[in-house]
């Protein structure tokens, strides 16, 4: 846990300066869309996959697209973070540059912790809901 924090932070620090530009992706849903993050900061919590099956389910589905919702992910490995979108419309749905899951990142405040994160966020960009899910 020690590891990946140190890593974060350093990732942070090196690539902040050249990450100036704004390029988080949730000033992009503002206004449309109710996007819902799930940070999965240890690689064996198996929320992130339990969530992208339920999200495949028909009337799970159907929900999420009436409530505007889009969502992201952002899973650390070894080679720092990715980040995808999954959006109603396929042609929406994308995987996440560096600076933009970076923006991500920095936009959510995430802190430092272990489990997987998931946070909704309205329509209006604020917080609505946040919890972490504790490693198995």
């Amino acid at each position: 846990m020690l590891i990946r924090s140190l890593t974060l932070a350093t990732l942070m620090a090196f690539t902040g300066p050249l990450l100036a530009a704004d390029d988080n992706p949730l000033k992009q849903e503002l206004g449309k869309t109710r996007p819902l993050v799930v940070v999965e900061l240890d690689a064996g919590n198996p929320t992130l996959a339990t969530l992208k099956k339920q999200l495949e389910e028909a009337a799970i589905k159907q929900s999420f697209e009436e409530r505007s919702m889009v969502f992201y992910t952002v899973k650390f490995g070894s080679i720092g973070a990715e980040g995808e979108k999954f959006a109603k419309d396929p042609k929406d749905s994308k995987k996440l540059t560096p600076p933009e899951t970076n923006a991500l990142i920095r936009a959510l405040k995430l802190g430092v912790g272990s489990g997987t994160k998931v946070i909704l966020i309205g329509k209006d960009g604020e917080k609505k809901l946040e919890k972490t899910v504790p490693p198995d």
